[in-house]
């Protein structure tokens, strides 16, 4: 019984080291050049994405990657000053297929759905209030009549892998509706350098 009771623990720890193996934890960071679909008069604004990331391997070329990145989005007007600031919590889990061009160097390509909380941001303008006169507008952006909080999609991209650092390039597409009213989505296109260790 004894010996039954070692085999077992062994293999536990057997089992628990080769899971932890074939886990990669690191960092990933980036710029964000985001917008809104069907928003006239706006134009893309460049933010943010920052946060921990892992990597778990189903073997030499394929693996499930997963973040939670502090990401800033919005958009500005095309004129004025104008603009929507609007951070997320973002967690976008992908699958990644990697393909090896030479030793420790793999180009990658990933796909799969994201999904966001916002938590802070501002949306921030001027109104006219008399003629010739303005007064500055700012208000919560997930406030009341504002943005809705969450949103969901699905990320895609391409990369390169080249000793445990990442560089990539991404597109996020909102499938959900970020106001009341109207068919406005997200749009993102972003860059990022990662680090598994």
């Amino acid at each position: 019984m004894l010996k039954l009771r070692s085999f077992f623990f062994i293999t536990l720890l057997l089992a628990a080291a080769t899971a932890s193996a074939q886990f990669s934890f690191g960092v990933k960071a980036g710029l964000n050049l985001s917008s809104y679909s069907d928003m006239e008069g706006l134009e893309s604004k460049i933010g943010y994405k920052i946060g921990p990331a892992a990597e778990y391997s189903l073997g030499d070329k394929l693996g499930i990657q997963a973040a939670l990145l502090l990401s800033s989005k919005g958009a500005k007007a095309k004129e004025g000053n104008a603009k929507i600031d609007a951070n997320y919590l973002e967690l976008p889990i992908t699958a990644v297929y990697k393909f090896s061009i030479a030793p420790d160097t793999k180009l990658y390509v990933n796909a799969g759905p994201y999904f966001a909380y916002g938590i802070f941001g501002k949306i921030k303008g001027s109104e006219e209030v008399v003629d010739g006169v303005t007064v500055s507008v700012e208000v919560d952006t997930f406030g009341e009549n504002g943005l809705k909080k969450f949103d969901a999609g699905i990320t895609a991209g391409v990369g390169m892998e080249i000793m445990g650092i990442n560089f990539g390039l991404n597109y996020d597409l909102g499938l959900t509706k970020v106001m009341e009213e109207g068919d406005a989505s997200n749009r993102n296109f972003w860059i990022s350098v990662g680090y598994y260790f």
